[in-house]
């Protein structure tokens, strides 16, 4: 589908134009569908306006068709190197699917312990029927008119204005070929590797490089273990953020050599830095260093027009996207205040954890060779770098990269380690890619000998890369999550017997990624009931809410992972779900987060929860006078209390080391109790039963 948009921009273009964009003609229609739903999701949601962004492409083919462009003649010479980026870019990508490939599931799946996932799902699933500034409505329990609580992302984008570039994307492809977002989201974060090999090419090809020394650029970039990191972690943003940073340094390039004031370069130029703002924000320091010295690098005899062109640049950017300049704008006055306050790191050992970033595995005591590998690549970075310094084609860039390096570790040493990670990751492929064209620079004019040194550092860059990348997805295989086909499952249930909004049901979930994903299947029922549904952090865009839920006892319970059941036998079961009626004799038991003490869930195997003292349990029950909790992980000799949610004595016990069973009364309906532990030691919940 991308290609097939792209296709349809480049066809229209002045033919002179048409060739060299080829190679990257997917990653246009990309940046061709932010800019217009950018604009149609003014009045519009997504749903409709990519239907707008598909006319306007047929719109422009027919310009093509009309004006009688010989397409195929254009475009044939350049084909086959479009053919093997995409193959590139595809075993890049490879290595961030193997999870999903692992698993025999192509839904969302979580090999890191980042929930970014749900954040660009449930973003884009609110763009698909809303405008780009309206803000979700949600309350602090089910009640008429609010919405479902899995846009509390949504509410968090509108109100600090954060990209949504990515997410407009992610939205027009799941309208335009039925694929649902969580069934197609794993799979599309892995084309924008693909995406991001075929830009490393063309900004090698902007810089003149000869043929060699681009698919040199490109294979180092394609394989980048810090881009299967991000794919890994789900940062989908600043993969596609990347590509479109990489084609618009090229563009720059390419209409900085433009005699005449306004060219097709100068447009294309233009569009795509207002793209790259509006999908990853963050990029905006670095891209901005980059471009500047690109600028102002340029022959010093030509110093006028070149000024002149970039201007011209950002004043047509911010025609073109005036509302992606806009959010961009808002959103880096957000991230400054973020990062504004503090929580640098003053240990070394710290700082070089953050700098290795997915490369920290060489820093292990158990990898002998780690330091010499590290020592090696820094030693070909610094030489790549100095050459692409020497070198005038790519001097500008070289500059701007090496200031924003310093900039990195300003971050490190002045705000919080997640954000001057994210910094790293940024501006790794900046410095990749400056480092290999230095070293293809040198290959070119030193001779056969350095030739082969360079071709032997881009060989081992490679390997390296790919040792990385796999050892990162082997890392994190055990504790891997998949939204699998019980979601829907459960969803359908619901609809079946939850009422029109689900108002008769209550979700018992404790773990966190179930509630996410769950609350995602029960998108179109706001009013199902969450006695736990974490809200601490971010995704329900309040970190004080710990449930939605006013206490009531519905007539279905839906049992989910972390949560415990006795009782009846369920009416429907499908995987780690259950649904209980309340008309027969039942007993739920699901942790829900205190103020005093929180509970998590253990990354691998049944979801247990393990909770701190002070940590709290709602009870649901019916046709019983009292349930039993099972509390295990616990000390001999450690002293448990339970209280009720007005602080009064229940009961009291004390664990000689094998689980520990509590009787509560239960009078009918929920309860909602404070579990504490003389010592302040740590526990889980084990169970639930009837007396």
């Amino acid at each position: 589908m991308l290609a097939a948009l792209g296709a349809c921009v480049v066809a229209a273009l002045p033919r002179k134009a048409q060739r060299p964009l080829v190679p990257v003609i997917p990653l246009i229609g990309a940046g061709f569908l932010v800019l217009v739903l950018h604009l149609t999701t003014l009045v519009v949601g997504v749903r409709v306006g990519a239907w707008v962004a598909v006319a306007l492409a047929l719109g422009l083919l027919g310009v093509a068709v009309l004006r009688r462009t010989p397409v195929l003649a254009l475009w044939r010479p350049m084909l086959p190197v479009a053919g093997v980026l995409a193959a590139l870019g595809a075993a890049g990508a490879l290595l961030g699917w193997l999870p999903s490939l692992l698993a025999g599931n192509h839904r969302v799946i979580q090999p890191d312990p980042s929930h970014d996932a749900f954040w660009y799902v449930s973003t884009s699933r609110w763009l698909l029927d809303h405008t780009i500034f309206a803000m979700p409505s949600l309350g602090s329990s089910p009640s008429a008119g609010t919405d479902a609580v899995l846009f509390g992302p949504a509410v968090e984008a509108a109100r600090n204005s954060t990209r949504l570039g990515q997410e407009l994307v992610l939205g027009a492809l799941s309208t335009v070929t039925g694929i649902d977002l969580v069934d197609g989201f794993s799979a599309w974060i892995g084309l924008w590797v693909v995406l991001t090999a075929s830009a490393a090419w063309f900004l090698a090809s902007s810089l003149t490089l000869r043929s060699s020394a681009r698919w040199i650029v490109t294979a180092v970039v394609a394989t980048l273990s810090v881009l299967t990191s991000q794919v890994l972690a789900q940062n989908a943003d600043s993969l596609l953020g990347t590509a479109f940073v990489l084609l618009t340094i090229g563009l720059v390039i390419r209409a900085l050599g433009s005699v005449r004031v306004i060219t097709t370069r100068v447009w294309l130029a233009a569009a795509a830095l207002g793209v790259t703002l509006g999908t990853y924000t963050e990029y905006l320091p670095f891209l901005g260093l980059v471009l500047a010295f690109v600028v102002l690098l340029r022959a010093p005899g030509h110093w006028i027009r070149v000024l002149r062109t970039a201007v011209l640049v950002v004043l047509l950017s911010l025609l073109v996207a005036p509302v992606l300049w806009l959010r961009a704008v808002r959103a880096t006055l957000f991230v400054g205040t973020v990062a504004g306050n503090g929580g640098g790191t003053t240990s070394p050992g710290a700082a070089a954890l953050i700098l290795a970033g997915p490369f920290d595995v060489f820093l292990m005591p158990a990898w002998r060779w780690g330091l010499v590998l590290v020592a090696i690549g820094l030693l070909l970075i610094a030489v790549g770098g100095l050459a692409a310094l020497v070198d005038r084609r790519t001097r500008g860039m070289a500059v701007g990269v090496v200031l924003g390096m310093m900039l990195v570790g300003f971050f490190v040493l002045r705000v919080a380690p997640y954000l001057a990670g994210r910094a790293v990751d940024m501006i790794t492929p900046l410095v990749i890619v400056t480092a290999a064209v230095g070293l293809a620079y040198l290959a070119r004019r030193r001779g056969t000998a350095v030739r082969r040194l360079a071709l032997g550092a881009a060989a081992g860059a490679v390997a390296v890369n790919l040792f990385v990348s796999i050892y990162l997805v082997v890392r994190f295989d055990a504790s891997d999550r998949v939204v699998t086909p019980e979601f829907a499952q459960a969803r359908q249930w619901v609809d079946e017997r939850g009422g029109e909004s689900g108002e008769d049901v209550t979700a018992a979930v404790g773990a966190f990624w179930d509630q996410l994903w769950l609350s995602y299947a029960l998108s179109d029922d706001p009013d199902v009931a969450w006695p736990s549904l974490r809200g601490d952090l971010g995704y329900r865009a309040d970190s004080s809410l710990l449930s939605f839920w006013e206490g009531e006892l519905d007539p279905w319970v839906l049992v989910g992972p972390g949560a415990y059941r006795a009782g009846a036998a369920p009416v429907e079961e499908s995987g780690g779900f259950a649904l209980m009626s309340t008309d027969q004799e039942l007993a739920v038991a699901v942790p829900v987060q205190g103020t005093a003490g929180g509970w998590e869930t253990e990354q691998a195997g049944d979801r247990t929860m393990r909770g701190d003292s002070g940590a709290r349990v709602a009870v649901l029950s019916s046709g019983v006078s009292e349930v039993v909790l099972r509390f295990g992980g616990l000390a001999p000799n450690t002293v448990v209390t339970v209280r009720d949610d007005g602080g009064a004595f229940l009961t009291s016990a004390i664990s000689d080391g094998s689980i520990l069973e509590l009787r509560v009364p239960a009078a009918g309906g929920s309860e909602l109790l404070t579990v504490t532990t003389l010592g302040d030691d740590r526990f889980s919940l084990a169970g639930v039963a009837l007396r």
